[in-house]
């Protein structure tokens, strides 16, 4: 719990000249790599490798034009400063490195190549310190320094130009029967592969992180543990939302509270077994199980290290505190107003009268009910699917889809006229 909450301000996310300037930057950067990267190759597989580049280049960009970035503010500034300690401790790292962050809820940062790392917010919210953070930072520099999304692009570009490849195709095309059949299989096979080879660089970003991490004057049992922290989160139940908050918050004087809003679709009768084959969740995991990398990193470690939870230092627990609540605005700012209304009544539960986080049921409901008029709430909003989504999750998706438009409408009018 957190004693100042109330007093909670979203930050500032209209750093819209700075994407522009960052979307440049990178434009420029990825047309010199392209053309770098092609000298080395010919022919059908350097056509390949830069196809692929293109096309990856191109997520990334999008990334900077859609709001997904923060830019200016203590995060950028704990991350700015953690980098340069990070290079001081280790001057044999030559090239130029950036992190940027963004808004992801998810615990996770990756590599993007280019001498650039991806923060994702998550991290500052379930990680327990500020050395655990920098210990997921360098394991993915690690990852840049070795390449590996470059060697991931070639060799994807090279069983794509594969004889075996030309011939399943060919195989699936000439089939009379069962080419969905084949095409699964295929794919299958692709994804092991693949798989296979991304748990090897996995443990190799693991040793190289490690050894950047060795070079400081950091506690080295933050690095075991901060995997120690992410599998925690692997393994955890999703959020439970308590039933009795929908009653609490959406019984208004002029519209009662009605119980067929919570009322749940039944399933059962569908049967999902026909659409279930699946490929073993640890054969074509890009993460071997944490389980394993984390007694590989422990035999890193002196034989008596001190395994304790390193207490976060006075900063790094307030970019905690603001990364829980920055939650909600972030997810609002990516247009995910189902992920985000969801966040804010899971904290509602513990800040009952906070008024940044009730100013955001009415303005999620707001577009929600714009969403629903338009035909587009799907969008916004996920749609039921029991086999892959919690029961309080659930509950709250029933919620949503059950209401009528005007239903939307007036808890939205409600809520920006009383916390505006």
């Amino acid at each position: 719990m957190f004693s100042n909450a109330q007093n909670y301000t979203a930050l500032d996310t209209t750093s819209y000249d700075k994407t522009k300037t960052l979307k440049s930057t990178y434009e420029t950067k990825f047309e010199a790599y392209n053309k770098t990267i092609s000298q080395g190759y010919s022919g059908k597989l350097k056509k390949e490798i830069i196809r692929l580049l293109e096309e990856r280049q191109t997520e990334i960009l999008k990334m900077f034009s859609d709001k997904s970035l923060l830019f200016n503010n203590e995060f950028n500034e704990f991350l700015e400063k953690s980098l340069d300690t990070i290079l001081i401790y280790n001057p044999d790292i030559k090239e130029d490195y950036t992190l940027l962050l963004s808004k992801s809820p998810s615990p996770n940062a990756f590599s993007i190549g280019y001498n650039t790392v991806m923060v994702n917010m998550g991290l500052f919210k379930y990680l327990e310190n500020q050395y655990q953070l920098r210990s997921v930072i360098m394991h993915e520099l690690a990852h840049d320094m070795k390449k590996h999304n470059l060697n991931t692009i070639i060799n994807i570009a090279k069983i794509n130009l594969s004889n075996d490849s030309k011939k399943a195709l060919e195989d699936i095309n000439s089939a009379k029967y069962n080419k969905g059949g084949l095409a699964f299989k295929r794919m299958k096979e692709l994804l092991i592969s693949q798989s296979q080879k991304n748990q090897k660089e996995e443990l190799e970003a693991d040793s190289l992180g490690f050894v950047l991490y060795n070079n400081t004057k950091w506690p080295k049992q933050s690095f075991a543990n901060s995997f120690l922290r992410l599998k925690e989160f692997e393994d955890a139940s999703s959020f439970v939302l308590d039933s009795t908050i929908y009653y609490r918050l959406f019984h208004l004087e002029d519209q009662p509270f009605k119980a067929k809003w919570l009322k749940k679709e039944d399933f059962s009768a569908y049967n999902y077994s026909h659409f279930k084959e699946k490929i073993s969740a640890d054969s074509i995991a890009s993460h071997p199980e944490l389980t394993n990398r984390i007694s590989k990193i422990r035999s890193f470690m002196p034989k008596d290290y001190d395994s304790t939870i390193v207490k976060p230092n006075e900063g790094f627990s307030k970019l905690q505190y603001k990364a829980v609540f920055q939650q909600v605005a972030n997810l609002f700012d990516l247009k995910e107003y189902g992920a985000s209304l969801y966040s804010t009544l899971i904290l509602l539960e513990s800040y009952p009268d906070n008024a940044y986080l009730l100013k955001y049921i009415g303005l999620n409901f707001k577009e929600i009910h714009n969403a629903q008029k338009t035909y587009t709430l799907n969008r916004y909003v996920e749609k039921l699917n029991p086999q892959e989504q919690g029961e309080s999750y659930n509950q709250f998706l029933n919620f949503i889809w059950n209401l009528r438009l005007s239903e939307m409408k007036n808890i939205a009018d409600y809520y920006t006229s009383t916390y505006p």
